[in-house]
């Protein structure tokens, strides 16, 4: 009866916890939709989604030279004011004012406008000193080679001039080319300086985060081609994917790899998520290993396998997806999400079988589990109650169970080598005892033999 109820409530909480987990935006001063023209008056990143004009553009395409006429200006709807809904495949036009209004303007002359990744293509035009509208590519689908200013070679950024007390209007033309995915209208301007702090953090972050993934992979190979241990194998390709994914996550593999692989194609990159698919795999084979659940749970052992032999076909599924919706994440993820949850929630109505079996190992996995629950959970509160969450929790849950696993595979073997010891002190016990019967045999039958031998003489010499 208690299995029961405890199978109820790891679905209740998977079920919530699916409900719950979903990504939220960036939080920024939130704009005041009663004014159009943004006036920055401090120095922090500024949101600018109440201020946006937008347009839908014709079949035929608007020119900025047809933009900026007065017939068209009357055209433009405030964005939260908007009375019809943001299509993909749609081209909008856009408008925004801004401002710059701060004390020392004179030192804050440059900024760094971004536009949602939504746009998968987006031009910015903005009035030069001579007249002209000087324009500026970028857009998830546009190479970094192309973009006008790409620190990264990911997201939608574009620099600006804000010259104090002066109102400066741009206008920008987007589009979502991905299928069932509108873009939306989400952009931020900061300070370039601000901006670039951000982003040292944010790569010091995550070049941390990955390099102990990668100190842990070399170990680990190490490790498996000094024992010939199966479960270092498996733990390997679960950290190589854990790394390449949390690298791809973070928008790093772009910055490394986005000049010479997917050049001209920036969103094939998101062919790294099928690394969500072997990091699970490698990650039930480990467990298969580690706990050798052939002998352990037999049952449990065939279900894994059957787990991981579905992620090849459900990776198959992933890719047709991403390449026929245009790589449409709303898409494209939904095979990546079910195997996620099922793997997961077959590892909640794991650890109930595996407490039972009060194997020293399960410990280990049973606490890994457990960890990266913790962190799945501290992430969605920090969601609803203290926004803007990020995936710090989740990322010291990933750490904290690679910890674990380290030292459950250092634990299993040093339970390997004590067997393996006391199994050599047994051998060479009974190769010892079986060299003294020996010896005892051989005494015993050298002493028969001189037996023999004087009986013979004797009775020769009473014959005699």
């Amino acid at each position: 009866m208690f299995e029961r109820y405890y199978y109820y409530f790891l679905l209740y909480l998977l079920l919530f916890l699916l409900g719950g987990c979903r990504p939220s935006a960036q939080s920024a001063p939130k704009a005041d939709p009663a004014s159009s023209i943004c006036v920055i008056e401090r120095v922090h990143n500024y949101r600018l989604q109440g201020y946006i004009q937008i347009l839908p553009d014709t079949i035929t395409g608007y020119a900025i030279e047809d933009i900026v006429q007065p017939r068209l200006q009357d055209q433009f709807v405030a964005y939260p004011e908007k009375t019809f809904d943001i299509r993909t495949r749609q081209p909008y036009w856009g408008k925004l004012q801004l401002e710059n209004r701060l004390p020392e303007a004179e030192t804050h002359l440059e900024w760094v406008l971004n536009f949602s990744g939504s746009f998968t293509h987006i031009t910015v035009f903005q009035l030069a000193e001579d007249g002209a509208w000087a324009s500026s590519l970028s857009g998830a689908f546009v190479p970094a080679h192309q973009k006008d200013f790409a620190p990264t070679n990911s997201g939608n950024w574009f620099k600006l001039v804000l010259p104090p007390g002066e109102l400066v209007t741009l206008y920008f033309r987007g589009e979502s080319e991905r299928a069932a995915m509108p873009p939306t209208f989400h952009a931020y301007v900061q300070p370039i300086a601000v901006y670039y702090d951000n982003l040292v953090r944010d790569k010091a972050g995550s070049a941390l985060f990955t390099g102990l993934l990668l100190l842990m992979l070399f170990y680990s190979s190490i490790k498996f081609f000094i024992v010939r241990d199966r479960s270092y194998l498996y733990y390997a390709g679960y950290l190589l994917t854990a790394a390449v994914y949390a690298a791809y996550i973070s928008d790093d593999l772009k910055d490394w790899l986005g000049g010479f692989i997917f050049a001209d194609h920036p969103a094939w990159h998101s062919l790294f998520k099928i690394t969500n698919f072997l990091g699970l795999m490698c990650w039930l084979a480990f467990i298969r290993s580690f706990l050798d659940l052939e002998r352990l749970l037999p049952k449990w052992d065939r279900y894994f396998r059957y787990l991981i032999w579905l992620g090849l076909p459900l990776m198959a599924v992933f890719i047709f997806l991403a390449f026929r919706y245009n790589f449409s994440y709303v898409i494209d993820d939904l095979p990546t999400m079910f195997y996620i949850a099922l793997v997961t929630f077959s590892g909640f109505l794991f650890i109930y079988p595996l407490y039972r079996t009060k194997d020293p190992n399960g410990y280990f996995i049973m606490a890994g589990i457990a960890v990266i629950c913790l962190g799945c959970l501290l992430t969605l509160l920090s969601r609803a109650f203290f926004p803007p969450y990020s995936v710090f929790y989740l990322k010291a849950g990933v750490i904290v169970e690679i910890l674990i696993f380290s030292l459950g595979l250092a634990y299993r073997q040093k339970k390997q080598d004590e067997a393996r010891q006391q199994a050599d002190f047994a051998l060479a016990e009974s190769r010892l005892l079986q060299e003294k019967q020996q010896l005892e045999a051989g005494r015993l039958q050298e002493l028969n033999a001189f037996k023999t031998r004087f009986y013979t003489n004797i009775t020769h010499e009473f014959r005699t």
